[in-house]
């Protein structure tokens, strides 16, 4: 078959919602012909997938935007579409019923579309969240990270038609062996934590917490990331006398990472209590499980739920004191580090890119088979 993603988000490194959209295509280009569009790419190909370039001036403008999109699917004749945003997924689910070939349509839901207008008015918050529900029945299929992304409501009314399959992120094993050694402290235990360090995500409570760590415990910090709270964040640091054993390094390529995970004793995700988060699913949980090191995150969502149950990390609650004692916990318990990082270890087989990709590849034998639209 011929499939064409499309996606609004550009090839960024890192990028959570790029990696799976480049790790899913890769996985499904294995049996079938697969063609990415995205935003403004200079590249004509990525690992042996073909890139169709949109124009981001385009899609501000409806009309143009499907005119762009028409000219796309006529070009290709794809048998599938497969859009990557609620934006893409309108003008995908247009084309998919009025369009000349009449290809199926499939919406994969990265996120909570609808946490952005949890401030606005309720009447304008209920229409969307109606508007996006009808589509999801326009559609062939809908895929979601996890079950939280559908409400009730939403999931009534698209009992009757099996819409929902769940396809969570992964990971790829092989991207995170063979480690460089790296010379970090080694007298004390190592913290890290990988991350954007914006003001949403929180990481100031993070440097909260370990300052009631370095009360308990002599050990490092070191945070993996950049973004526009690192000054703050620094005079925090500073503030509370920290210099010496919180390290910031900056950004770092994405293939380097790996390195800092193996070289540490225990990794951090705190998370803040958002829509957004609630309803995601973290690669960086599903790569630290990978690596085997016993992590401490917060019950923010579905995944931290399915690692309490595994045993492969200690969850608490969302505040500043619960993570404390959590990773206070685990620095004086060797045994319990052992058992976390062994049950890490197995449940990130569970989350694998391959895997994902089987699943992706039996939504598309469905609705070939069934003549989904």
């Amino acid at each position: 078959m011929k499939i064409i993603l499309f996606t609004r988000t550009e090839l960024k490194e890192g990028h959570g919602d790029v990696v799976r959209v480049v790790e899913l295509s890769k996985a499904i280009n294995k049996r079938h012909q697969v063609h990415l569009a995205m935003l403004d790419s200079n590249q004509t190909s990525f690992c042996g997938i073909e890139i169709v370039r949109i124009n981001k001036y385009l899609l501000k403008v409806p009309f143009l935007a499907l005119f762009s999109f028409y000219k796309i699917v006529r070009e290709i004749k794809p048998d599938i579409i497969q859009a990557e945003s609620y934006q893409t997924a309108y003008l995908c689910g247009i084309l998919s019923r009025f369009g000349k070939n009449n290809p199926k349509c499939i919406w994969d839901i990265h996120g909570d579309i609808l946490s952005e207008l949890e401030f606005e008015e309720k009447s304008i918050y209920n229409f969307v969240k109606m508007l996006n529900t009808k589509l999801m029945v326009f559609l062939s299929k809908t895929l979601v990270k996890n079950k939280i992304v559908v409400s009730h409501n939403q999931k009534r009314e698209l009992k009757q038609k099996s819409h929902i399959w769940v396809i969570p992120n992964g990971h790829s094993p092989e991207n995170l062996i063979n480690p460089r050694n790296i010379a970090l402290q080694k007298n004390k235990p190592i913290l890290t934590y990988v991350g954007t360090l914006e003001k949403w995500a929180k990481v100031s409570d993070l440097i909260e917490a370990f300052r009631i760590v370095t009360e308990k415990s002599s050990c490092f910090l070191y945070v993996i990331g950049d973004g526009p709270d690192m000054s703050k964040l620094r005079e925090r640091v500073k503030h509370y006398n920290l210099e010496k054993t919180v390290l910031f390094t900056g950004k770092i390529p994405y293939g380097s990472i790996k390195n800092y995970l193996h070289a540490s004793d225990i990794l951090l995700a705190p998370f803040p209590d958002h829509t957004a988060l609630r309803v995601a699913c973290p690669i960086k949980l599903l790569e630290y499980m990978s690596v085997g090191k016993p992590i401490v995150t917060m019950n923010i969502g579905e995944i931290p739920s399915i690692m309490e149950r595994s045993k492969a990390a200690i969850v608490t609650s969302p505040d500043v004191a619960s993570f404390a004692n959590g990773i206070i916990k685990l620095i004086y318990d060797k045994n319990l580090q052992i058992e976390i990082s062994k049950n890490a270890k197995l449940l990130s087989r569970e989350f694998t890119w391959e895997k994902m990709g089987k699943k992706l590849l039996a939504v598309y034998d469905e609705v070939e088979n069934r003549g989904d639209n």
